[in-house]
């Protein structure tokens, strides 16, 4: 397989998966660059079910014409977890984590309550490590609802994706973002363009990328002759 062009790469791939029915699971499917191999594989696996899983809501509506037409999707929606189930969630988690009984109730539904406050189960995770290391160096039996909230207090230092788990052009419009920080959306696009020449479609959706991943914040503001417009910020460590 080494030096095969992608769309030898494809061959190759359905010429196995050909062979019996398949299932196909592309996760974080609104971050691959190309279309081309959701197409792909449409067109040339006979017999497949393919799952997509996005938490962009809008990208299935800015999928490519040729790509929707043959896709016709069944949509499953997820919905943010509640308290009561990111409590539940994070209950299981200090089970195989910490050693028994080490959590005070009140600190552990601090955490819950934080996390899905932010939506994030990776935050609660996040606030799970950092409550117990605090407790560590306090060299305390018990984790306590102080050990939580000195561990809230360093959610600003955490970010889900690390910007060097990026793309090339990620990291590119991170830095131009970085620049430029405090301009708007249709300015960057411009840099962006005129760099890449490409559409501001996959523009907006590589912004989504970095704003979710927490390295980026996206802002409206109003204009001084009227309207709004949204404007990107860098977020610093």
């Amino acid at each position: 397989m080494i030096n095969k062009t992608t769309d030898e790469l494809m061959r190759a791939v359905a010429d196995i998966l050909n062979k019996k029915a398949a299932v196909i699971v592309l996760d974080e499917v609104d971050k691959i660059d190309s279309q081309q191999i959701i197409y792909q594989f449409l067109e040339d696996i006979y017999r497949k079910c393919i799952f997509l899983i996005t938490n962009d809501k809008e990208w299935l509506s800015e999928l490519d014409n040729r790509v929707r037409s043959r896709l016709l999707p069944e949509e499953v929606r997820f919905e943010q977890y509640n308290y009561n189930e990111t409590l539940d969630i994070l209950r299981q988690r200090v089970r195989y984590a910490f050693v028994p009984d080490v959590w005070n109730e009140d600190a552990l539904e601090r955490v819950a309550e934080k996390t899905a406050e932010v939506g994030d189960i990776r935050v609660g995770i996040f606030l799970l490590k950092e409550a117990g290391n605090v407790a560590e160096m306090k060299s305390s039996r018990k984790i306590t609802l102080e050990h939580a909230e000195a561990a809230i207090e360093k959610l600003a230092d955490f970010k889900p994706v690390n910007s060097k788990d990026l793309g090339e052009e990620e990291k590119e419009i991170l830095e131009i973002v970085k620049n430029n920080s405090g301009k708007s959306v249709k300015e960057l696009y411009e840099v962006y363009r005129d760099k890449y020449g490409k559409s501001y479609r996959t523009f907006h959706r590589k912004i989504k990328i970095l704003e979710e991943s927490g390295l980026i914040d996206v802002k409206e503001q109003a204009m001084e002759k009227g309207g709004k417009e949204l404007i990107l910020l860098f977020k610093t460590v």
